[in-house]
């Protein structure tokens, strides 16, 4: 058993000496897709284009292979032209008044990579990462007083709906291009994308007779533009 406790904890001294980390930050847009960016009643999350930042973590467990951790947070507005034009078709409404709030989202993921480089010498290299991670959403209070014109005569219906936020399961999928600034590769900038998707299932606060449920997909996809830095251990170049 101490030989056993003894050889572990040479492993894991011998893997800590010759660590390296990875530190890469990051801004940028951010796409909404498929339901989440739709602009239906029944299914669609209205959200609009938004910006993104991303801080990421890379341990390098070899030249080419490790493990990441990461933060993103999104922002997108909800479109409220789009939203309030849709409700006064469908409740055959005279008159809508909408104040919808935003959307916003935090992404915490974790999973492996892997760091392709074209030519051994080259500056240029490319990650390939993915992983799962949780995803907490939230949506801004939407309050919606519309009338709309019966036989009866004009009817007031008035809605008012809380925040709400929810945290739920998601995976990822990502791709960076690097370039260092020098030879010895512990510093660089970078040009990332960034897919991610979850069912938090919370809708914004409509009619029930429209839509009692409208979102139940988040998806988007970030691009970003930003730097990275490398601590510790032999960078790749010396390796090589």
């Amino acid at each position: 058993m101490k030989k056993l406790l003894l050889s572990l904890t040479m492993i894991l001294y011998g893997i800590s000496t010759q660590a390296q980390l990875e530190v890469h930050v990051a801004l940028g847009p951010s796409l909404p897709v498929g339901q989440y960016g739709n602009e239906r009643l029944d299914e669609g999350g209205y959200a609009q284009v938004g910006v993104a930042a991303e801080v990421n973590v890379f341990w390098f467990i070899s030249e080419r292979f490790g493990v990441q951790g990461a933060i993103s947070l999104q922002g997108h507005d909800i479109d409220r032209r789009d939203l309030q034009r849709d409700f006064s078709q469908a409740l055959f409404a005279s008159s809508v008044d909408l104040l919808a709030g935003n959307y916003g989202t935090s992404l915490i993921m974790f999973g492996p990579f892997y760091r392709f480089y074209p030519h051994d010498t080259d500056r240029f290299a490319w990650t390939f990462k993915g992983g799962v991670g949780l995803l907490s959403s939230r949506v801004d209070d939407l309050n919606v007083n519309v009338v709309s014109q019966t036989p009866q005569g004009p009817v007031t219906y008035t809605s008012s709906g809380p925040s709400a936020s929810k945290g739920n399961f998601s995976y990822f999928l990502g791709s960076d291009m690097m370039y260092f600034m020098n030879e010895k590769r512990s510093w660089g900038v970078r040009l990332g994308v960034l897919f991610s998707h979850a069912r938090p299932n919370f809708g914004l606060v409509l009619p029930e007779d429209v839509a009692p449920e409208v979102i139940e997909n988040v998806s988007f996809v970030n691009v970003n533009v930003g730097v990275s830095f490398r601590f510790g251990g032999k960078n790749d170049a010396e390796n090589e």
